[in-house]
């Protein structure tokens, strides 16, 4: 070590001490950078952050380069096109001085800039690692008169690992800070979600939650309804295409849903892959956008097609967790509805049951005028002989297709109920025993399922409220009336204006 360089060594021991210090005591990777920058001896320095998820070079602090209008912001990560990437690619102090051109090296656009802008004579470059794993580096340039004694440049490659560290930590606290505030908020709108009773309003809640995280502005949401794709929303600036996609949106859609979905329910796009239809000219072209199948217990509830970019990589973990909320709401939503619809309707049939039935009665005779209706009491002639011959399950499939096909014939605010084994009843809303009602009747029991199972029906009519004013006293006169028709031979109505045989 030469003569000047010894004389520089008491300077530089206090001046390591006090940026050791001054790591040891800042509350912040920001205010350490900028009193550490203001430190130093040299005209220009910079610290920058390495960002390899992203391929960026982060400028946090500069000094010097004001002079330039050169403000902090990210420059593109690339091998040996700038000084910083030359000291992360090699993980070693780099040192320039006035004759680096000469000897062909590239350190990158703005670096030219700088040297032959600000007129430095000399340069260095110290990678921050951590871990063995380069997270950053500093820049300090000059002039020859300058201190870059050796004793300099062991103080800065002295403190490097600090800072190093520093920028770890504060990028751990960050993430953290992040995930805990995501995590909150993904909390809250789960609650929020659960007791959401209706599934409209359910995906509106959503579809409000995924327009707040940002970088996702709409798409497509389809629900699947007795295994058929139907699209319930197109949201966001692809909207004026519904009309389009409420056609070809489930077609594309059953191309992408595998029989493993369940594994996999979540498909992200590779970057600059389009994820609907090409005619969506307003796709973005670039990062990553999702298709999430939404179902359990291998049964298919909705599918959801985010267009937008999404590259957060926080965004990324977080959507199949606010996806899986959505989906148990979903199913706790068909779940209620499920067990309400027990309570008030047959399992096998999917008509009425008895106590769904005596609900209704109850609540139309609790208006102030009640309107005339037409109950009718149905047995089915045969049935045991039916289930003796071909056995329960010709049985069951039978009830199945006759409540069926009155299901499907009747009008919509009229009612088909099972009250258990081969017993119906069906009730006729603002209708009185006519010969246009009688009429109607008939036709209806003509085309009914009954020869294939080799069964008939007898039928007791009666009128409400004239006739009986709640269920009870409807149903013992419709019963006598039925038993007035199986006396008579079967296979008839008997209303109060007589028997009709069929």
């Amino acid at each position: 070590m030469n003569d000047q360089s010894k004389r520089g060594e008491p300077q530089w021991q206090q001046r390591l001490l006090n940026w050791v210090r001054l790591l040891q005591s800042a509350d912040t990777l920001q205010e350490i950078e900028e009193q550490f920058i203001a430190r130093t001896p040299w005209r220009v320095v910079a610290i920058y952050k390495i960002d390899e998820q992203k391929n960026l070079i982060h400028a946090n602090s500069l000094k010097g380069y004001e002079q330039l209008g050169v403000v902090p912001s990210g420059y593109p990560l690339l091998p040996e096109n700038n000084l910083i990437s030359s000291v992360f690619l090699r993980g070693e102090t780099v040192v320039i001085d006035k004759d680096w051109e000469q000897h062909g090296h590239c350190y990158g656009e703005l670096f030219c800039r700088v040297w032959h802008e600000l007129k430095l004579e000399k340069a260095a470059a110290v990678p921050l690692i951590h871990s063995g794993v380069t997270v950053g580096g500093m820049l300090v340039g000059g002039d020859e008169g300058d201190d870059f004694a050796a004793v300099a440049l062991q103080s800065l490659e002295l403190i490097a690992p600090m800072l190093a560290f520093l920028i770890v930590k504060q990028d751990m606290l960050e993430t953290l800070e992040s995930e805990n505030r995501a995590f909150r908020w993904i909390q809250e709108m789960s609650q929020i979600l659960l007791f959401v009773r209706d599934e409209e309003e359910l995906w509106r809640q959503f579809r409000d939650m995924l327009m707040q995280l940002g970088h996702i502005n709409g798409g497509v949401y389809a629900q699947c309804v007795d295994g058929v794709w139907q699209v319930e929303d197109v949201f966001g600036p692809i909207a004026s295409y519904k009309e389009r996609l409420n056609v070809d949106f489930p077609k594309w859609l059953l191309e992408r849903v595998t029989t493993n979905w369940q594994d996999n329910p979540y498909i992200w796009s590779n970057s600059g892959v389009r994820i609907l239809p090409s005619y969506v000219i307003d796709e973005p072209k670039n990062g990553q956008g999702l298709l999430a199948i939404i179902g359990s217990d291998r049964e298919l509830f909705a599918a959801l097609s985010i267009y937008s970019v999404v590259t957060d990589p926080l965004l990324k973990r977080l959507l199949p967790t606010l996806i899986q909320s959505f989906t148990l709401a979903f199913r706790l939503i068909r779940q209620r509805k499920l067990l309400a619809r027990l309570s008030t309707h047959d399992a096998l049939t999917g008509a009425w049951n008895r106590r769904g039935l005596e609900t209704h009665f109850e609540q139309l005779s609790a208006k102030p005028v009640c309107e005339p209706m037409v109950m009718i009491l149905l047995d089915l002639d045969y049935f045991k002989e039916l289930n003796d011959r071909e056995g329960h399950d010709r049985g069951d499939e039978a009830l199945i297709e006759i409540s069926r096909y009155f299901l499907a014939n009747f009008k919509q605010n009229d009612v088909v109920a099972r009250l258990g084994g081969d017993e119906f009843v069906l009730l006729l809303h603002k209708r009185t025993w006519t010969k246009e009602t009688a009429d109607s009747l008939l036709n209806l029991i003509h085309g009914a399922p009954l020869k294939k199972y080799r069964l008939s029906m007898t039928l007791g009519v009666v009128e409400f409220p004239t006739e009986g004013k709640d269920f009870s006293a409807c149903y013992r006169l419709a019963d006598e009336r039925l038993y007035i028709g199986k006396r008579n031979g079967k296979s008839a109505i008997s209303a109060p204006s007589g028997l009709i045989a069929l």
